[in-house]
């Protein structure tokens, strides 16, 4: 029985992303760019990985977003309860920059959270499409994964889930500009 896991949103993030633009004033054309604004914690995995550009029309991928990432499955049959301890990752998706601190780590969540999103297939990819619409030209956004902890739990439905525990850091984060 394959998890059940947070669903596959890029339309939603698509109409996140539109409804936010609308609500700026318009900005000049502008590259489709990526720039990153904070390094990664000492605690994370690394730095996001990024392929391709936020231009109109497109979309691009953002990989290494696992979640669950680290669970094996030790369980036999349907014993309900905590089994397993193991890592995970979301992304980040926000349209300011903050700095909120995470003790212990002494890391800091530096993204908004407008949403949050697991990726999906083998790497933990997460596309996310941005729209035709040249309101968006020069829109800015930000994003940061986030590593957890969690506890791989079976349900008496003989369902998994995977409740976040705590998180254990951040990645960089980035700016992306989208352009044309």
């Amino acid at each position: 029985m394959r998890p059940t896991l947070l669903p596959s949103l890029p339309g939603t993030v698509s109409a996140v992303l539109l409804v936010l633009a609308c609500a700026t004033a318009s900005l000049p054309a502008q590259n489709a760019t990526f720039a990153r604004f904070a390094a990664a914690c000492p605690t994370t995995t690394g730095n996001l990985v990024v392929q391709g550009l936020p231009k109109l029309g497109t979309s691009f991928t953002v990989s290494g977003i696992r979640f669950p990432d680290g669970c094996t499955f030790r369980f036999c049959g349907c014993n309900p309860g905590p089994s397993n301890s193991c890592s995970g990752s979301l992304l980040v998706i926000g349209v300011r920059r903050v700095q909120v601190p995470l003790p212990p780590s002494g890391c800091a969540l530096r993204v908004s959270t407008e949403a949050i999103l697991a990726g999906a297939g083998p790497a933990g990819d997460v596309v996310l499409a941005v729209p035709n619409n040249a309101v968006l030209v020069g829109y800015q956004f930000h994003m940061q994964r986030a590593d957890v902890g969690m506890v791989e739990t079976i349900l008496p439905n003989c369902q998994i889930t995977y409740p976040i525990q705590g998180f254990r850091g951040w990645s960089d984060a980035l700016t992306g500009t989208i352009g044309l």
